[in-house]
Parts: C-alpha cells; structure tokens; sequence
C-alpha cells in the first residue's frame, strides 16, 4: 500500500512538473519571501531581514524589507552585590523599500536590477545603580561608545538573479553598491546627585561601498 501511495504521489509530481514547466517564473500579483540559506553552515537557515516582493507584472516587482532587534542586558558584571543593580537596552529597526525590474533570462532563470532605499535607526541606553547612586546613559551603553546608536539613511543599487528550481521555489544571488549617510547619537550622561548632563556630541559621515547578500537567497512564491 505504501508503494502505491509513493508512486502515486511521485507521477502526480512530475506530471504536475511537466505541466507547469513553461511557468516557473512569478506572474502578476504573486507575492514572495525568502531566507538566507548557507548549505555549509551549522545554521543553515536564517533570517537577517524579513523581506517581501510582490510582482505588478510579469517584469517589475515592488519590495521590502524590514527588521526589528531588540538586544538587552541585565546584571551583566558578575560582581555586583544585592543592592547594585545594571540594564542596558537597545533597539535597531531597518526599513528598505525598493523596486525591481526583471529581464528575459531563460525558462527558470531571471535577472534582475533594482534600486532600494535604506533607513535604519538605533537607539541605546543604560541604567546603573551603584553604592545608592544611579546613572543614566542615553545614546550608547557607556561613555566610551559601546553599542552606540545612530541613524543611517541611504540608498541602493541592486545586481541578482533568481533560479527556480519549482514554480513556487528559487535560490538566488544578489549583491549591489550602496551610498549612506551616517549619523551618530549623542551620549548624555546623567547622575541622581547632580543636576547638570555630561554630555558627547555625535559625529556623522558618509560612505559608498560594495556588498552581497549573506548566503544564497532561499525564497518561496505565494
């Protein structure tokens, strides 16, 4: 019974294969997502974005990509006694909207170039309570710069290729070259007892450089 049912299944494959074999690639309104997937890894899938795509026609696709981390520790030094106490927190958020336009390729494989915006802000802060004295810390986790916030705003050009290995799956590649404005927070440190804020300006600049997508890209239609 099991036999029948393996190769049941197994015609129904490929003949559903077989049938769709001039449609592997994405039509109007399909929307997609993907994941990083590095086969060599000891993880080898994982998640740095959660990216969208939704195809307006058969040629062009909007995107986007977003990310939320949230990183916090508290009573990290092993030293401290009862009464002292340590929290530091940060949140990163990346928002990248970005369209592309796909080119002929062949039956399963689609080039693309595309363009995308990049916005990314990251806030910090640290409460240390030590001997009865507390001290706040907004804008990196101490007043060397660990963990420092910032803001980065730029822009994208986009190089990749998806091939389908079903009408429903591909792995792709992309890489690209980006220009970025960047921002460093301020640091103000605050003490319980005294009034007045110590307080270290931010520095900003700017940068362009070359990139490629970690890993191969593992996406699915839908």
């Amino acid at each position: 019974m099991k036999r029948i049912l393996f190769l049941f299944g197994a015609v129904f494959f490929f003949a559903n294969s077989f049938a769709q074999e001039n449609e592997f690639k994405p039509e109007a309104g399909d929307f997609s997502t993907e994941v990083n997937f590095k086969p060599f890894a000891s993880s080898p899938v994982s998640i740095d974005l959660i990216r969208l795509r939704r195809f307006i026609d058969d040629e062009n696709a909007l995107r986007i990509g977003f990310m939320v981390n949230l990183d916090r520790m508290e009573d990290a030094n092993n030293s401290l006694n009862d009464e002292d106490h340590e929290l530091y927190q940060s949140i990163e958020v990346t928002f990248q909207p970005g369209f592309e336009r796909h080119f002929e390729g062949t039956e399963r494989l689609s080039p693309y170039v595309g363009i995308e915006a990049e916005l990314t802000i990251k806030s910090s802060k640290a409460e240390i309570e030590e001997e009865l004295i507390t001290t706040n810390i907004e804008g990196a986790w101490n007043e060397y710069g660990s963990n420092r916030g910032f803001t980065r705003l730029g822009m994208n050009l986009l190089f990749g290729a998806d091939y389908y290995i079903a009408r429903e799956v591909f792995i792709g590649v992309e890489f690209g070259w980006g220009y970025h404005l960047y921002k460093q927070s301020e640091i103000s440190i605050t003490h319980d007892e005294f009034d007045a804020a110590n307080e270290i300006d931010g520095g900003s600049d700017m940068e362009s450089r070359s990139f490629i997508r970690n890993g191969f890209r593992l996406g699915f239609n839908f």
